[in-house]
């Protein structure tokens, strides 16, 4: 048997709206304050998906949990 997953959750561009709703469209106060460079946040929002673990530190970074961040949508 053969299973492929599909997603139909882009986490790439959850993060590009949410940097674009706080103000840092490019991501680098987040890189300084996550400690990464901004091209790994670069890297990140051009990414449909990755792993769990950083998908949590990234929502935790926004103040959000798991769910709140997979749910959010800009009002």
């Amino acid at each position: 048997m053969n299973f492929q997953m599909t997603s139909l959750f882009n986490v790439g561009e959850q993060l590009t709206k949410l940097l674009q709703s706080c103000g840092d469209p490019c991501g680098h106060v987040m890189a300084k304050k996550m400690g990464v460079t901004p091209m790994t946040i670069h890297r990140w929002k051009k990414s449909p998906d990755m792993k769990l673990g950083r998908i949590v530190d990234i929502a935790e970074y926004f103040g959000m949990t798991f769910e709140e961040f997979l749910d959010w949508e800009e009002t």
